[in-house]
């Protein structure tokens, strides 16, 4: 489950809550706790306010199971890791929290900082370190309940857990995408983490999203019995698969503006590949090898292989926001090695622009045939082009789904029979970034480069088949799916 929370329920659960806890306000909900305790400095931002909120009610409620996917820096292990705690024992001070992060040394930080908040500012909810157990990873508190600390993979000592966190559980990258690691997670989760929940324990775990057998991918995949409610929160705000986004921003805003504006979260993507930055910031995490089109199975070529016939597709879009689809012209040519992409152009252009562009990148190539998605902008350019040029062109109606198309056109390149330019040269640093998107498609948030990849090799397989170049009668994408499926 991936969805808004329903404000009836958390109001339902907070009434519940309200009739549990007497005392003041303030003391409630975890993010007003925070505020106040921290005499301000601590920050409620929006996004931070609604997991309160969920985490409110789900420990009231008790038996919580909460999924949190986040970004990195935006505040997160200081709220669940430092505030949540200590807001939970203040409240329930005979209980117990359990929190495990990739390391036994970091886990103990967060329990030292939650501790030491206890310590100077317990008395002012009634909350007192026991003295004979105060150490970082393992205190108690003057009822009975208190903390303890460990790192995911390793023992977990004293009594059970009411509430039990995992704040990433995964170092880096690279342990993130090793299978004898994520198998060790798994494993440690459900022999060693899951054992010490008390009846009616709530669990939280978040982390940033790493690869789609995460601890997360894992829960979400494994454990669907276990009633897990899942929150994907983006670092800029998207309408992917019509999704709707968890705190209602409209697409293209941040998360944290006051930390990370647009800007500042678009610099940090040009320095990473698409793959990292869906994962990492986006929580789209998607196969490293690639689901439909595998990363070892493309071709490289140094040398340009001699073609007998050249097309260039166009898969086209009209605005130039910064979510909006690119315009792509992928350049192919026809070897006996088999389809050669010669060459890309990409960019976010209005009409008038992509219009000049089409021409430009004719004269450049001479092809054969251009092919164009025949919809919205494309529409437009080629009723243009054919009324007021010479140009080979030939719409292409999109009568069949994205992904449909890029799995009937994947063998051919799984066969080994899709070259590329060889990535290492510096003219050619835009196929690294092509293979990226090819192997998270169709996790990727922009899918233009496939489209027109799609295209191009359907129409290469269904021209192979039947010989014919042109012709006066619009392809369907359905059409030259059907013919390449004859083909293979």
């Amino acid at each position: 489950m991936n969805s808004r929370p329903d404000v009836d329920t958390i109001s339902m659960g907070y009434d519940r809550f309200l009739e549990i806890l007497p005392g003041d306000t303030w003391k409630y909900l975890p993010h007003t706790f925070a505020s106040v305790m921290s005499d301000g400095l601590w920050k409620p931002y929006p996004y931070l306010v609604m997991i309160s909120n969920i985490m409110a009610t789900v420990i009231a409620r008790g038996g919580g199971r909460v999924l949190i996917s986040i970004p990195p820096r935006h505040g997160k292990s200081f709220f669940i890791s430092q505030w949540l705690p200590v807001w939970f024992l203040a409240n329930w001070p005979h209980k117990r929290v359990l929190l495990s992060t990739y390391e036994a040394n970091f886990a103990a930080t967060w329990g030292r900082r939650a501790r030491n908040i206890v310590k100077e500012k317990g008395a002012r909810v009634g909350l007192y370190l026991a003295e004979d157990a105060t150490a970082s990873n393992n205190w108690a508190t003057t009822a009975g309940g208190g903390m303890v600390t460990a790192g995911v993979g390793g023992p977990i000592t004293g009594k059970g857990a009411d509430l039990g966190i995992i704040d990433d559980p995964h170092k880096n990258w690279q342990e993130a995408n090793s299978e004898t690691t994520l198998k060790m997670i798994h494993e440690w989760f459900d022999s060693t983490f899951y054992t010490r929940l008390e009846p009616g324990g709530t669990v939280v775990i978040l982390h940033t999203r790493w690869n789609e057998n995460d601890l997360i991918g894992y829960l979400l995949r494994e454990k669907t019995t276990d009633g897990w409610f899942s929150i994907r929160i983006p670092a800029i705000a998207e309408d992917w698969n019509g999704e709707e986004d968890v705190l209602g921003r409209a697409a293209g805003e941040a998360l944290c503006p006051q930390r990370y504006d647009t800007a500042a979260l678009n610099r940090i993507r040009s320095n990473m590949t698409p793959m990292m930055w869906n994962a990492l910031f986006q929580q789209r995490p998607a196969p490293m090898e690639g689901s439909i089109f595998i990363r070892s199975k493309w071709k490289y070529y140094t040398v340009r292989p001699k073609c007998n016939f050249i097309l260039q597709s166009w898969d086209t879009a009209s605005k130039k926001n910064w979510d909006s689809a690119y315009s792509v012209c992928q350049t192919w040519g026809v070897s006996e090695l088999g389809a050669v992409l010669l060459d890309q152009w990409r960019d976010k252009v209005e009409y008038p622009q992509l219009r000049r562009q089409v021409e430009v990148q004719y004269l450049k190539y001479r092809p054969n045939v251009i092919l164009i998605e025949d919809r919205d902008s494309g529409q437009a350019l080629c009723q243009a082009l054919q009324q007021e040029t010479i140009l080979p062109v030939l719409p292409v109606m999109p009568t069949m789904d994205k992904v449909i198309r890029a799995q009937a056109v994947s063998p051919m390149q799984e066969s080994g029979r899709c070259w590329l330019p060889d990535p290492t040269l510096q003219e050619n640093l835009w196929v690294g970034e092509f293979v990226d998107n090819a192997a998270t498609f169709p996790n990727a948030f922009f899918k233009d480069e496939i489209d027109s990849m799609s295209q191009a090799l359907a129409y290469i397989m269904t021209m192979a088949m039947s010989g014919r170049v042109m012709s006066s009668e619009k392809r369907r994408t359905s059409k030259l799916i059907e013919g390449f499926r004859d083909l293979m």
